[in-house]
């Protein structure tokens, strides 16, 4: 996790510095770091904070510069986790995707 936040840091980093081109990949490498990391699936805590932690300092930055493909990649990023996990990522019940196994345990 600490080398997904320094790798993406220093990629956005650097592209403040460089302008909109080197912080859109900064950002679109830190959405791909996850998928670098050899025991997929991470920890589902530790992800979606980094993811969330991501998309919100690229949001910030979208903001600040007036840079619209930071938003378009934060948004992109966060989809495509959300769906990677919803549909990929399998439950421990019963091998249900997760929502199919938290409406399970809601309703007994």
């Amino acid at each position: 996790l600490i080398g997904m936040v320094a790798s993406a840091g220093i990629g956005i980093a650097a592209g403040l510095r460089f302008g909109a081109l080197v912080t859109a990949v900064g950002v679109a490498g830190g959405y791909m770091a996850p998928m670098a990391i050899q025991d997929l699936p991470p920890a589902p805590a530790a992800l979606f904070l980094y993811l969330a932690g991501l998309t919100g300092v690229a949001l910030a930055l979208f903001k600040a510069r007036s840079w619209p493909a930071l938003a378009w990649l934060a948004i992109a990023g966060s989809l495509f986790w959300g769906l990677y996990w919803a549909l990929i990522q399998r439950s421990t019940i019963a091998g249900e995707l997760p929502a199919a196994a938290c409406i399970r345990v809601w309703l007994g």
